[in-house]
């Protein structure tokens, strides 16, 4: 009699157990569950940029038609394109958001147009500013080509090392006008633009007109000679 009641308090406290533990277990999956769906918006928060800050993760390509609003804005008179084309992005001054240069379109029968953008402290693109030799600060398109049959061309390029964009042009009619040059503009991060260099424009002045005269064709050299002492 006494293993019988024994067994069935056994059994009694093994049922009242099982009870418990299924009890606590479905408590802490309805306490994990609600208190992830509670913190999800402060997850979400965490993956948005700081009032303030600038998101690094850039999508530049579902940024053009806004970058073809502001072109058209700022600067009526230029041809673009349907679609504008990005042909680079890469961290210029170096703050660990890429900047981007865009491909406006043809601005001549071989010359063409470029911008390049950066993203503003609210996320916005926004052209770049260069603060030129005479202290004026401007928004700058960019250009790229040859024309007047190997006479004149501009073209521009960045130094990410330098933190800097130069502007390559020359000019080459056998005129006083003649001319053969770059222009360099370092960032400055204080002002937010980039600025003439003259040091880094000299230098590179120096190398661009050298590969310049050594590649003018034979029948050109006649245009040339203000500029190159072949």
């Amino acid at each position: 009699m006494k293993n019988k009641r024994f067994d069935f308090y056994l059994f009694l406290l093994s049922f009242l157990l099982i009870i418990a533990l299924s009890l606590y277990f479905y408590l802490l999956s309805t306490y994990n569950k609600n208190l992830k769906e509670s913190t999800k918006p402060y997850e979400s928060m965490k993956n948005k940029p700081k009032v303030g800050s600038v998101n690094k993760n850039i999508n530049w390509k579902d940024l053009l038609p806004e970058i073809k609003k502001i072109i058209s804005r700022k600067f009526p008179d230029i041809y673009l394109i349907e679609d504008l084309i990005i042909t680079k992005e890469l961290d210029i001054n170096n703050d660990g958001v890429n900047e981007a240069v865009i491909d406006l379109g043809y601005s001549g029968a071989s010359t063409e147009n470029f911008a390049i953008f950066k993203i503003n402290k609210i996320n916005k693109p926004e052209l770049i500013k260069i603060k030129e030799k005479d202290g004026n600060i401007k928004e700058e398109i960019f250009v790229r080509g040859v024309g007047g049959a190997g006479r004149y061309g501009f073209n521009f390029d960045i130094l990410p090392e330098y933190k800097a964009i130069y502007k390559e042009s020359f000019y080459a009619y056998n005129s006083s006008n003649d001319f053969c040059k770059v222009e360099a503009f370092s960032y400055n991060e204080v002002g937010d633009y980039f600025e003439y260099s003259e040091e880094l424009s000299k230098k590179l002045t120096e190398k661009y007109c050298k590969e310049l005269c050594l590649s003018v064709p034979e029948e050109l050299k006649g245009y040339f000679i203000n500029i190159c002492k072949f």
